[in-house]
């Protein structure tokens, strides 16, 4: 039996034995085209066989063409893009203020020309020690030592102030800002000890103790 190639009608012999392990199915020995062999059977060489157009797989079906390749390519980057995308969405400020990434996102943003967000981490803010003292009748003023001890300069946290009476029971509380306690400058440096004051107004309650509360 013979099979002819649709695409350099190249005819080839074959036997059952071939098209059952093939499943009819072809690869022309000369120009590499996968083709039904079934549809183009014969019993004899060099047969005028015509060319059903549903048995034919052309070479761009068997290998991608470029055009294919490139849509491909571009979808590949679309997708990868949205990904990203969702992530940062999604996680873009738990990566921004992950202290093993920001530098390499710190790099990156430096030749992108772009801004990052300001490292924010509470949790490497620590309140080191605090210290009430009395100015005068109406006013009382504490002293408070915090430390960045992230590698990045942070920003001033907020600060809470819970007064208690001498049986532990809270009877006040404020939130101070930034801008209540004046701070010496923008951010705390990395892995660097300040010292700020905060001043209330005397309160009518006597004061049994106090706490602080990075916010």
């Amino acid at each position: 039996m013979y099979t002819l190639c649709p695409e350099c009608r190249q005819q080839t012999r074959v036997n059952a034995e071939q098209l059952r392990h093939s499943h009819g199915m072809l690869h022309c020995k000369n120009c590499g085209v996968l083709f039904d062999a079934l549809a183009l059977i014969s019993d004899h060489a060099e047969e005028d066989i015509e060319l059903p157009e549903e048995a034919v797989l052309t070479v761009e079906t068997a290998h991608p063409s470029k055009k294919t390749t490139v849509f491909w390519s571009i979808g590949l980057v679309l997708g990868l893009l949205l990904l990203v995308g969702q992530i940062i969405y999604f996680e873009g400020n738990t990566l921004l203020q992950n202290s093993h990434l920001r530098p390499w996102l710190e790099k990156a943003c430096l030749k992108l020309h772009c801004t990052l967000p300001p490292y924010r981490n509470l949790k490497q803010i620590h309140l080191l020690n605090t210290v009430i003292e009395t100015q005068n009748e109406n006013e009382i003023t504490f002293k408070i030592v915090l430390s960045n001890q992230a590698n990045f300069p942070q920003h001033y946290p907020a600060l809470k102030l819970t007064l208690v009476d001498y049986l532990g029971r809270p009877f006040a509380e404020r939130v101070f800002s930034v801008d209540n306690y004046r701070p010496p400058s923008v951010r705390i440096a990395a892995n660097q000890t300040v010292e700020i004051e905060l001043t209330i107004i005397s309160p009518t309650e006597k004061i049994g103790g106090y706490s602080f509360t990075i916010l």
